[in-house]
């Protein structure tokens, strides 16, 4: 039941971040732009050839770290973004846990995503969840690996998709019933910010997604693609302490 729980955890959060990032990456101009399209953004990101290396604070304590890297392919096998990292995640009924991950978001040549999929674990644990959205086939998929064997399934890559990999997993149908409401509203734009980086100022690209007028996650990405900063609404934020976003002029 505790490692359901967490399977459920780890779905849950991953068909979040992943409806986010096929939104951004698919049809980024659907949300309505503030002076930078967000489609550049992200092309920077890919093509830039930076690695971001950030440590993860919950609210100021430190908690982990998160690599994002351009992989190096031919040029016409498109592109592909290599992430890793690690974070201690408080879980209700369970003790705080050190998931650890690596994964991977790939596109074609013109930037229309092929897939995402990561691998999460606990650190000395046996158990690994192994999740895969794959737009190109209208798919997704995860398997959950343990002492006992492996087991998982596969799914329309919809809104229905997602609702019966969480039922699957055990995660409570009015929990569905939420996370599915509010996947229909983030809306994501982009603008031109600054960061202070040891005491001194840069210009860099801010991404912001919001739901409604809450804000869910601020992105700030430099001029050459790599991402500096990263704030979240749920208490953890990415970056180096002598990293901070400043107010626009």
């Amino acid at each position: 039941m505790v490692y359901r729980l967490f399977s459920g955890a780890i779905v849950l959060f991953w068909c979040v971040m992943s409806f986010l990032l096929v939104r951004l990456v698919v049809n980024p101009e659907s949300s309505g732009l503030n002076d930078v399209p967000v489609s550049h953004v992200v092309r920077m990101i890919l093509l830039g050839g930076q690695t971001s290396e950030l440590s993860i604070s919950e609210n100021g304590r430190p908690a982990g770290s998160f690599s994002l890297r351009p992989k190096e392919v031919p040029a016409d096998e498109g592109h592909t973004l290599l992430l890793s990292g690690n974070v201690v995640l408080a879980l209700p009924f369970m003790a705080r846990q050190r998931v650890v991950w690596q994964g991977s978001v790939k596109t074609d040549r013109a930037f229309r995503l092929d897939a995402v999929e990561g691998l999460f674990g606990v650190r000395d644990s046996p158990n690994t969840v192994l999740i895969e959205f794959l737009p190109g086939k209208h798919l997704f998929r995860y398997q959950v690996k343990g002492e006992n064997g492996a087991a998982g399934q596969s799914f329309p890559l919809d809104a229905s998709g997602a609702s019966m990999a969480l039922k699957a997993l055990g995660v409570d149908e009015n929990a569905i019933d939420g996370i599915r409401k509010g996947l229909e509203a983030p809306v994501m734009t982009a603008r031109r910010s600054y960061l202070n980086i040891r005491n001194e100022k840069i210009d860099a690209y801010l991404v912001s997604i919001r739901q409604g007028e809450a804000p869910l996650a601020e992105v700030y990405v430099s001029q050459l693609g790599q991402i500096l900063f990263v704030r979240t609404a749920f208490g953890y934020t990415l970056g180096s302490e002598d990293v901070t976003p400043l107010a626009d002029d």
